[in-house]
């Protein structure tokens, strides 16, 4: 464990500087304590250069709201020490570790990753454990505001600007820190906690749940302007992890709570009226109607309409059916008039018609969660997926379903020519084929109305020279996400701590725009080649798949 209060990594030689303060024209380093500064608060540690090296950041505070537009949250560390950073709503042990948003990919903290947790933006973090770590690279300059300020006044800029870690440059107005070494790292960006995890014993993250915020433990949202106290760090024994400091309710924060409260009312109300398979079962005209909404919403899904399908919460999904209904009835020709009146299963009461459609909320998880069923059991078949059964476990399998997780990512995935580029070699693969089958061209029954998406819209599924660009992005999204939970299984590691590999999500926007890219390039020897692959998608037939993810007991149903 590299711990420092006024040196660098370099056994024996002093630290150029210790810390960082942002101020109006950047941030400035400096070195040594603070004296008589009653108005500057601690903020986070701030990772920096080769190792990384985390340094304590201080702001003063008329200036945190343009201090938190240059910098992103990354991680956690755990810190022998109890910190109150002015990004927190309460101090702990575990503090924030920020990147500069301009250069936000470093290399990863030489430290045993020991939990995560949420932070303000309510996404998930890796907390590091800093106490123990034994023989690290990464050093901390633990902080020690407000003991102290001394300015740098006569810096030597050129010995700065050499200095041994690669640190870079000193910021100039309105910039941030830059490296010369930027390596991997990014923040994890895990779903946002609007909505729960449908957990699966083979595939953690499958589908999302709409619930609300009911985590005690959870971080509230940072206020745009905190209470004015001073941030500091005690030394003492006394001061304990669950101390807490009280915490302004902003107006904003008062109305995302009455959201909240409303939708949880709406949620309950709707889920006490009975499920969507009673109405189902019991209203025939509802059951066409619900059966060509459902599938509907999976094409909305291919088509992108709803953004992106690693991140539905309960308003989009609502938005989704908002929008597809009209054309739901269009299709199954019935008036909205010609709907039957559905009975309240606790009241008896009529149910007006959004109500009724509240209950078709999960149906997109749902979907997703299907899909990316298919996708884990199908990834290792010799002749539908990757071959992964095939390979012995050990070093060998590892290495092979990591190969495969490169063809999905940067730079790999976006390479050119097309020869080399992994997002059309995954294309032209029969898992592709595979996926494509089980979306588009599989019969899909719901209460016994048969529906398959390439006959809701042949012009884009059958009669196409390739699937749509958000079609193709959810194929590779989804067995990307498949591959890197085999990935996470085989090195028993947490897919949320997988900090190197990007998430499901960001994956999906990032093979959006290489679908357009693939089909743009013309001029490439390999294009003609690449577009037959892309036809072959439009025109799958039961006997090109193997369909080793299907239920066997009861193929034809959903």
């Amino acid at each position: 464990m590299a711990v420092s209060l006024n040196h660098d990594h370099h056994a024996g030689n002093p630290a150029l500087f210790d810390s960082f303060i942002f101020e109006s024209i950047g941030l400035m380093p400096l070195s040594g304590d603070f004296v008589d500064v009653g108005d500057v608060d601690f903020m986070a540690y701030l990772a920096l250069g080769l190792g990384p090296t985390l340094y304590p950041l201080y702001c003063p505070m008329a200036l945190h709201d343009e201090l938190r537009a240059q910098i992103s949250l990354y991680a956690y560390v755990l810190t022998p020490t109890v910190h109150l950073s002015a990004l927190e709503t309460q101090q702990s042990k575990e503090v924030p570790v920020y990147v500069s948003s301009l250069h936000s990919q470093i290399e990863q903290l030489d430290f045993r990753p020991k939990s995560t947790r949420m932070g303000p933006d309510h996404r998930f973090y890796v907390v590091y454990d800093f106490v123990g770590s034994e023989n690290s690279t990464t050093v901390v300059h633990l902080a020690r505001h407000p003991a102290g300020y001394h300015p740098w006044t006569d810096i030597d800029f050129t010995a700065f600007a050499a200095m041994s870690d690669n640190v870079g440059r000193l910021i100039v107005p309105n910039e941030c820190i830059t490296s010369d070494t930027v390596m991997s790292g990014d923040v994890v960006q895990a779903y946002g906690f609007n909505d729960a995890i449908m957990a699966d014993p083979h595939h953690g993250d499958q589908c999302m749940i709409s619930e609300d915020l009911t985590n005690d433990n959870a971080s509230e949202v940072v206020m745009s302007n905190p209470p004015t106290v001073y941030s500091w760090i005690s030394y003492s024994a006394n001061m304990t992890d669950n101390a807490a400091i009280s915490v302004y309710q902003s107006p904003a924060d008062r109305r995302c709570t009455q959201i909240i409260s409303k939708r949880q009312q709406a949620k309950k109300s709707a889920q006490s009226e009975g499920g969507l398979k009673r109405v189902m079962r019991d209203y025939p005209r509802w059951k066409i109607a619900l059966a060509y909404l459902r599938s509907l919403l999976r094409v909305a899904v291919c088509f992108g309409t709803v953004g992106n399908p690693h991140l539905l919460n309960f308003e989009r999904k609502a938005d989704a059916i908002r929008n597809t209904w009209p054309q739901a009835l269009l299709q199954a020709n019935i008036g909205v008039e010609e709907l039957e009146e559905v009975a309240s299963l606790i009241s008896s009461t009529p149910m007006s018609n959004e109500n009724v459609l509240r209950l078709a909320n999960p149906s997109l998880s749902e979907f997703i969660y299907d899909v990316k069923r298919l996708a884990l059991c199908s990834i290792g078949h010799p002749q539908a997926g990757f071959d992964f059964d095939d390979v012995a476990v050990g070093v060998l399998l590892i290495d092979t379903v990591q190969g495969v997780l490169q063809q999905f990512i940067r730079p790999r995935s976006n390479t050119f020519p097309i020869k080399d580029n992994g997002f059309a070699w995954f294309l032209g693969h029969q898992m592709a084929k595979e996926v494509m089958w089980h979306i588009v061209f599989r019969p899909s029954s719901t209460c016994g109305v048969r529906l398959v998406l390439a006959d809701l819209e042949p012009a884009a599924f059958r009669n196409a020279d390739h699937p749509p660009f958000s079609t193709m992005a959810l194929l590779g999204s989804v067995c990307y996400s498949a591959v890197l939970d085999k990935y996470s299984a085989l090195t028993n590691i947490p897919v949320d701590l997988l900090t190197q590999y990007p998430t499901p999500a960001q994956v999906y926007d990032q093979l959006c725009e290489t679908a357009v890219e693939l089909v743009e390039i013309h001029d490439d020897q390999d294009h003609p080649k690449l577009m037959t692959d892309l036809s072959n998608l439009c025109k799958i037939v039961i006997t090109d798949v193997h369909r080793p993810g299907r239920n066997k007991n009861n193929s034809s149903q959903d």
